[in-house]
């Protein structure tokens, strides 16, 4: 059954259990016109009657929530796994223990590659560091020129004027 089929059946049968509420609150009307000894033939199948609407409430809230949860998911026409499908519990078991499996497996591959991005990131930045400390000592150098190397280059300017 597609999607769209399971919500037109849902839908349906919320019309006919709508319809079965409205006729039980007729039949409990018409209950209260009865006299104390008719009342008691009829009270037990009342009480069967609304536990069995509420039975048949939960069973089709059950139900659109399994249509909506597949559709979140991206059904591709495949139904919810449950103990019903013919799996008996070993097998079930069996099955939770292989998701537990892949998802320490996934979690502890994610673990991995958080600690080599963290790694990355502390050389990165080591590198930038030592990148920037050597950047500001070139541009220090070359704004300011220490004094006994511009003494020297003015001093080389003189004695060159002073041979020619």
């Amino acid at each position: 059954m597609s999607g769209m089929e399971k919500k037109e059946e849902i839908l349906r049968l919320k019309n006919q259990l709508d319809k079965a509420k409205g006729i039980f609150q007729n039949y409990k009307v018409e209950m209260r016109e009865l006299d104390r000894d008719e009342l008691r033939k009829y009270e037990g199948s009342a009480r069967k009657h609304q536990t069995t609407l509420d039975e048949l409430n939960r069973n089709l809230n059950y139900a659109k929530s399994l249509v909506e949860k597949a559709e979140l998911m991206g059904d591709k026409g495949q139904n919810p796994p449950s103990a019903a499908d013919g799996k008996n519990a070993k097998e079930l078991i069996e099955m939770a223990k292989q998701t537990q499996a892949t998802d320490v497996e996934a979690m502890m591959r994610m673990q991995r590659m958080i600690n080599e991005s963290e790694e990355t990131g502390m050389e990165t930045n080591i590198k930038l560091k030592t990148q920037v400390r050597i950047f500001q000592a070139k541009s220090c150098f070359h704004t300011r020129p220490p004094t006994l190397l511009f003494r020297l280059s003015r001093f080389r300017l003189q004695t060159e004027q002073l041979k020619n």
